[in-house]
C-alpha cells in the first residue's frame, strides 16, 4: 500500500494483494457436512484497491475510490476413454485396462469486478479548540463478490470386452454442462467510528458496523443446466437435475471495535539509527453471528464472536537517505473466541462424515488466533 499528498487538499492512494505461488484458490463448502463457513482461510485471493481523498475545509476529509475483484469464467472441453477388460475364463471383471483423460481445451478468464467505496472524516477540533484532537468518521462499501461461471463440454467412450457372454459393447455419450460457483461474497457495509488523540501520546477509538448480510451468497456450486447424449438409450427424459440449494437465512447484523494506543517517550540510539520509540496497542470486538436459520439439507456453523487484540510497535528515525522516516515496526496478536452451542441433526442409522456417531448434536465453539506484522515508511 502506498499514499501520497498532492497538493496540500489532495491525496491519492493505491493498495495491492497478490499472493506468491497461487493468483487464485476456488474454493467451495459442501452444505451438508459440518463447516464453520465464515471462518474458512480465504487468503488466496488478489485484490487492488484505488482511491482519491480531498479536503474541502480545513476540518474535513473525503473519500472515494474503488476495490477490484477479480470475476472468473472456466471453460473445459475433454474426452475418457475407458476399457474395462473382463476375465477371458468367465469369471467377471479382471481390470480396468486403461482409463485416459485427453483434455482439448481449457480456458480460464479473469474478468475484473469493481466495489465503490466512500468516506468521511471531520475534525471539530480545528474549528473549535475545546473539541481538540477528536475525530468524527463515516465509511460505505458497496455490495460485490468473485462469481465462477464453469462450462464443461466432455465426450465418454467406454468399452467392455470378454464378459462372459456378452458380446463386445462400445459406448459414446457427450455430456455439457454449466455449473456457478460463487466462491467469494464481500457485503454492503456501513461505518460509523469516533476517535480522541491526547497529542502524539495516546489514541483511543471505538467503531460500529453495520453489515448488510441478509443478500449474502454461499460458496456452493449450482447446476445451471446440464444434458447427456448417448448411443446406446434414448436420454433425451433424463433429469440430471440442479444440485441442492440450501434454505438459509441470514440477518444484517451490527459489530463493534474498540482499542488504544500509547507511544511512549522516544530515547536516543548509538550510529545512524538516531532514536527509537516503543508502541503499545490494545483492542477488543465483538462480532454477532448473521445465521438465523436453516434447513436440515445443511449444517453451516457460526456462532457470535469475541476478539482480543495486542501489539507491540517500534518507531526510529530513517537510517538510510532514501526517505525521511519515522521508519515503523510493528506486531500483532489476536484471539479470537466462539461462543458455544449445539446444531442439532436427525439420527441415522448410516454414519454421516462430519456428525457425531449415535445422532448427538453436533458441537458449535472453539477459538482461533491470528498474528502479522507491518513495515512502513513516511517519505
Amino acid at each position: 500500500g502506498v499514499r501520497r499528498a498532492i497538493g496540500p487538499r489532495l491525496g491519492v492512494g493505491l493498495s495491492l494483494f497478490a499472493p506468491t505461488g497461487r493468483l487464485l484458490r476456488l474454493q467451495t463448502i459442501e452444505p451438508r457436512i459440518p463447516t464453520y463457513f465464515m471462518y474458512q482461510n480465504r487468503t488466496q485471493r488478489y485484490a487492488m484497491a484505488v482511491g482519491l481523498g480531498v479536503q474541502p475545509l480545513t476540518s474535513l476529509n473525503i473519500g472515494v475510490g474503488v476495490r477490484m475483484l477479480s470475476r472468473s469464467r472456466l471453460d473445459a472441453t475433454f474426452t475418457v476413454d475407458a476399457v474395462v477388460d473382463g476375465d477371458p475364463d468367465g469369471n467377471g471383471v479382471d481390470e480396468v485396462v486403461s482409463a485416459t483423460v485427453d483434455v482439448h481445451d481449457m480456458t480460464f478468464d479473469l474478468k475484473p469486478a469493481f466495489i465503490p467505496v466512500a468516506g468521511l472524516q471531520w475534525r471539530p477540533g480545528e474549528l473549535d479548540a475545546r473539541f481538540e484532537g477528536l475525530a468524527l468518521g463515516f465509511t460505505w462499501r458497496g455490495e460485490g463478490g468473485v462469481p465462477v461461471d464453469v462450462g464443461l463440454d466432455a465426450q465418454i467412450n467406454a468399452r467392455t470386452q470378454d464378459l462372459g457372454d456378452l458380446e463386445p459393447l462400445v459406448v459414446a455419450a457427450v455430456v455439457q454442462a454449466a455449473v456457478s460457483v460463487f466462491d467469494h461474497y464481500v457485503p454492503q457495509q456501513f461505518q460509523l467510528g469516533v476517535s480522541y488523540s491526547f497529542e502524539d501520546v495516546f489514541h483511543t477509538y471505538l467503531d460500529v458496523h453495520h453489515t448488510r448480510w441478509e443478500a449474502m451468497q454461499l460458496n456452493y456450486s449450482r447446476v445451471l443446466s446440464a444434458g447427456i447424449d448417448t448411443s446406446l438409450a434414448d436420454t433425451s427424459g433424463v433429469d440430471l437435475g440442479a444440485g441442492l440449494t440450501p434454505n438459509v437465512k441470514f440477518r444484517n447484523t451490527w459489530s463493534l471495535r474498540t482499542g488504544t494506543e500509547l507511544h511512549l517517550p522516544p530515547f536516543d540510539l548509538p550510529g545512524r539509527g538516531g532514536w527509537l520509540r516503543p508502541v503499545f496497542r490494545g483492542g477488543f470486538g465483538y462480532e454477532p453471528s448473521p445465521l438465523v436459520a436453516q434447513s436440515a439439507e445443511t449444517a453451516l456453523l457460526d456462532s457470535d464472536r469475541l476478539i482480543f487484540g495486542l501489539g507491540l510497535g517500534f518507531e526510529h528515525g530513517a537510517i538510510w537517505d532514501l526517505v525521511e522516516g519515522p521508519v515503523s515496526w510493528d506486531g500483532f496478536f489476536q484471539y479470537h473466541s466462539l461462543a458455544s452451542g449445539t446444531l442439532a441433526r436427525a439420527a441415522t442409522d448410516t454414519p454421516r462424515a462430519g456428525y457425531p456417531v449415535g445422532g448427538a448434536s453436533v458441537p458449535i465453539g472453539g477459538r482461533f488466533y491470528a498474528a502479522g506484522m507491518q513495515w512502513s515508511f513516511d517519505y
